[in-house]
């Protein structure tokens, strides 16, 4: 019973200033689902048979100081009593008819095939955050390919067997910490749902805005001629992000000589390495070159590097003038 309602607890807010019933367990027909207003979560629960909202974490906190001998029944006064040896907690149990309740997407359900954890996981850093362009926090699934982008990169895999779909970042999330596939979803114009084998399910808010899919794969489509990097760059360009003096817009620089952060009153530099003399934002560097093999730099005005990799990784990410 705690594993099923430790699997609902992501969908819990644990920020201040939220509706009140949004840090609540709705328990109902042997189910228990919580809902932060973008992401409802929705399992079942066995051994606690009762209806209404219980406050989630000290539920969960309670089961835990319990064990898996707790009792369970309702008082006189409508409260929960949990009870496992000496321990006894009493909780608030209100009526249900005041949770949001939730039910899954109305379109048709896909199977979605294994190793759906692992695809969102390698494209969850390329994945980007802009209030002023909420599409990009999206992983678009577009027939044979995994995309993602971001004011200044662009990246995908392939990902083949997948009918077109797009996942919010707040649900990648929140399937990476349940870590196990879903077997199947379903859409609609506002919301997707996911759907595991033991009738769990997480429905989502769908993002609004269109995500410009042919833009993306007309850059990442460009004709280049890349040279294969070398193998030690991605850990060096790491070691080098700490020195970085500016840590919320942290610069890495590539030239003939090496690789080296801004110069500052902190900073830090790498010696061996000869490439083409251009500037990145290591954010969107450090993570293509732990996917990336090969690449071609393009200076000039307008400074950009295209990247790839093994499982058909591209990427394309715009440099900074030096």
């Amino acid at each position: 019973m705690l594993e099923a309602l430790e699997f609902a607890f992501g969908a819990v807010p644990t920020n201040e200033g939220i509706l009140p019933i949004f840090t609540q367990f709705l328990l109902s027909h042997g189910r228990v689902q919580a809902s932060n207003g973008r992401i409802s979560i929705d399992s079942p629960v066995k051994d606690l048979k009762v209806t209404g909202c219980l406050p989630a974490e000290r539920l969960i906190k309670a089961l835990r100081a319990g064990g898996k001998k707790s009792h369970f029944s309702v008082t006189d006064g409508g409260k929960l009593s949990i009870k496992a040896g000496s321990f006894r907690a009493l909780l608030p149990l209100t009526e249900a008819g005041n949770f949001p309740r939730a039910h899954p997407s109305e379109g048709s359900r896909h199977k979605i095939r294994k190793g759906f954890v692992a695809l969102i996981k390698r494209m969850r850093p390329f994945v980007g955050d802009d209030a002023t362009r909420p599409w990009v926090s999206n992983i678009v699934f577009d027939h044979d390919l995994i995309l993602t982008t971001s004011n200044a990169c662009i990246a995908c895999f392939e990902a083949k067997g997948f009918t077109p779909f797009s996942v919010p970042i707040f649900a990648v999330d929140e399937i990476l910490r349940i870590g196990e596939d879903p077997m199947a979803y379903s859409v609609d114009a506002q919301s997707i749902t996911f759907f595991w084998e033991d009738s769990s399910w997480l429905k989502s808010q769908l993002i609004a805005g269109e995500w410009p899919i042919e833009t993306v794969i007309k850059y990442l489509s460009t004709k280049t001629k890349p040279k294969p990097l070398p193998p030690d760059l991605s850990a060096a360009v790491e070691k080098l992000v700490p020195f970085c003096q500016d840590q919320k817009h942290p610069v890495i620089h590539f030239s003939d000589k090496g690789i080296s952060t801004s110069p500052g009153d902190t900073q830090a530099e790498i010696e061996g390495f000869t490439l083409e003399p251009i500037c990145f934002d290591a954010r969107n560097i450090v993570p293509i070159l732990s996917a990336a093999n090969k690449a071609e730099i393009r200076t000039g005005d307008r400074p950009v590097g295209f990247f790839y990799g093994p499982d058909g990784f591209k990427a394309v990410v715009a440099g900074l003038k030096l």
